[in-house]
């Protein structure tokens, strides 16, 4: 509603006059007006509980319409902003060495088999030597609920270290794909620009360009992950 506006009740438009960017802030404003008092106007209180003005539901613009959709129905991209600064270098640093662990254990050796390699076609699991088959899939209980307990303790004992810092979603989207969004289609304000203009030739070769280096690393990933025949000397 912030964002399109009511204009049959001389409500304006402000995410196109605003931008995205500062219209919900503005939003956020209006909202801290509640229950305060006007010049010229009487005293607005705070409902008391146990009142009938207290049951009523919250307002539209938090339970119907997300920020992340538009008042049409389409979807409103995210782009988060450029974050720099000592904290940012060292996750950078964290990446680097996760990734390089990620591509390497496929075809490290630790007694004549792959230290870490799921064998689709033959239906085996290496894990740091030992060779696991399909009857073994009942242990997969105790590693899931090892990691499961691991989760727990390390997110109740240093916060969110894992979702920002070890997570490989994470890993993969801020250290490999969201660098190259960046150096194909700009910075996040550069980006936020083009996708409130219309669909030019320059954009969509970016997008293009952009989609089909994402395609080439997906695909390579898998291979370097799934490629029973390339870890393990196979034909």
């Amino acid at each position: 509603m912030g964002n399109e506006g009511v204009l049959t009740r001389g409500m304006p438009a402000w995410g196109r006059q605003l931008g995205m960017e500062r219209a919900p802030a503005v939003v956020a404003y209006v909202l801290t007006l509640k229950d305060t008092n006007v010049a010229g106007g009487k005293p607005r209180r705070a409902p008391r509980r146990g009142s009938r003005r207290s049951s009523c539901p919250p307002p539209p613009l938090y339970r119907r319409e997300p920020s992340s959709i538009r008042g049409d129905g389409s979807r409103a991209a995210i782009h988060p902003a450029d974050v720099h600064g000592r904290f940012n270098a060292a996750r950078w640093v964290v990446f680097a060495v996760l990734l390089a662990i990620y591509v390497l254990v496929p075809w490290l050796k630790i007694v004549g088999n792959p230290a870490v390699l799921l064998d689709v076609a033959h239906r085996r699991f290496f894990l740091f030597g030992a060779v696991f088959n399909a009857q073994d899939i009942w242990l997969t209980f105790f590693l899931l609920s090892g990691i499961g307990f691991g989760l727990v303790a390390l997110t109740a004992v240093a916060g969110r270290v894992w979702c920002g810092w070890g997570c490989p979603q994470t890993v993969f989207l801020e250290g490999v794909f969201r660098p190259i969004q960046r150096l194909i289609e700009g910075s996040a304000a550069q980006r936020i620009r083009r996708e409130a203009g219309p669909w030019t030739v320059e954009r969509i070769a970016r997008r293009t360009l952009l989609w089909s280096i994402y395609l080439v690393l997906a695909l390579g990933a898998r291979a370097v992950v799934d490629d029973p025949g390339g870890a393990l000397g196979e034909p």
